[in-house]
């Protein structure tokens, strides 16, 4: 399980964005990463550990890239997506106490989205090496 966590969401992350740079003259990079990055997750520590590489390599690449390619990173919060529901049903977690933890409620796919248009607009020509928190205020996971 160690193995495929890692592969799936740091070494991805790492082997998608060299295979982009080889491409790229100029551009940016969004990373996906996850508010989990920022607790404590027990039995997911392997995720959040993944989650918080992304954060650092994210970091590195912008520095590493700069100044033709910026490369930043969103953290998502709670999006009641497919995987979202099987994680909390799993745990036996209910959707109104979760809801209930976010003082915006819950995000979409598209709250999502629009911070990467954001992200590879002109208006964040001078933002590399950040992470944005898309997460409705939520503070912990």
């Amino acid at each position: 399980e160690w193995d495929s966590v890692i592969d799936l969401n740091f070494t991805a992350v790492w082997n998608g964005s060299m295979a982009a740079v080889e491409q790229m003259r100029w551009g940016s990079i969004i990373n996906v990463s996850s508010m989990a990055a920022f607790a404590a997750m027990p039995g997911k520590g392997h995720y959040a550990a993944c989650k918080a590489a992304v954060i650092s390599l994210t970091r590195t690449m912008a520095v590493e890239l700069a100044p033709d390619i910026r490369v930043n990173a969103i953290a998502p919060g709670m999006i009641p997506t497919q995987m979202f529901f099987e994680a909390a049903d799993a745990e036996g977690l209910k959707l109104a106490d979760l809801e209930a933890r976010v003082p915006l409620g819950l995000g979409t796919p598209a709250d999502v989205a629009l911070a990467a248009v954001y992200l590879a607009s002109p208006a964040a020509k001078w933002v590399t090496g950040q992470t944005i928190q898309v997460s409705g205020g939520i503070t912990i996971v």
